[in-house]
């Protein structure tokens, strides 16, 4: 008899539906990995959490799972993870449920992705000794998911003196040109605007750049649209 898992959430799963399901067989999908690296008695643990709560897993060691597919702060999460409940005492005396695979067919991952595209705007393309120039960067994510530890590094050109900046979120350090977002939500975008003056008409014109540095637990899928440069003309 073909017995097929009931798809929970990871807060189920780590209650066992209130105890109703111990033993089930179950399957909770799109989960973040959480407290990886974590071994006892001799088994690989970790915590599984879709947003709800968490619930822990244990890969047991006869399963023979390389613990290495699940390295902490990954770049990957569960699409989806089928397992066993079982019941343990969590050490306060109330009992919690961990999802035990029983192989390493029941474990699928997937990279996690968030597409951040970069783009610059200048109010002129052209400019002379003493003139101010408005400048728009615009980090947007195109998803599918939140990209974290996000920060962009701009060049500004020693020909223009920023006299303010403002971003949308995050921080902007005109000392380093680092501005640091931090998460940016798929779909979402932020801006950061310079007031720069033209203090040198020595070069005939000056290239802006402004580039993303990468991403803390996300692969960006496109590095095509991650750098952008402006050229300014200065007369």
């Amino acid at each position: 008899m073909l017995v097929l898992p009931s798809e929970v959430t990871t807060t189920a799963a780590g209650s066992a539906s209130g105890g109703t399901m111990d033993g089930a067989l179950v399957r909770i999908r799109n989960a973040e990995l959480a407290d990886t690296s974590t071994t006892t008695a001799g088994h690989f643990r970790f915590w599984a959490d879709d947003g709800s709560d968490s619930v822990e897993v244990w890969i047991r060691d006869f399963l023979a799972i390389d613990s290495r597919t699940f390295p902490p702060d990954s770049v990957v999460r569960i699409s989806q993870m089928t397992g066993l409940l079982t019941p343990y005492d969590d050490g306060t005396g109330a009992v919690r449920w961990r999802l035990m695979p029983r192989g390493g067919g029941d474990i699928s991952l997937e990279t996690k992705t968030a597409d951040v595209a970069v783009s610059m705007s200048i109010d002129t393309l052209q400019a002379s000794l003493g003139d101010m120039v408005r400048i728009t960067v615009v980090a947007t994510n195109n998803g599918p998911l939140t990209a974290t530890g996000l920060q962009l590094q701009d060049a500004i050109p020693a020909a223009l003196t920023v006299l303010s900046s403002t971003p949308t979120r995050g921080t902007y350090d005109s000392g380093t040109g680092l501005w640091d977002i931090g998460s940016l939500a798929a779909t979402a975008a932020d801006t950061l605007v310079f007031q720069a003056e033209v203090t040198d008409d020595t070069p005939p014109f000056v290239d802006l750049v402004v580039q993303s540095l990468g991403l803390t637990r996300e692969v960006d899928p496109n590095g095509d649209n991650n750098r952008v440069v402006v050229r300014l003309t200065i007369s």
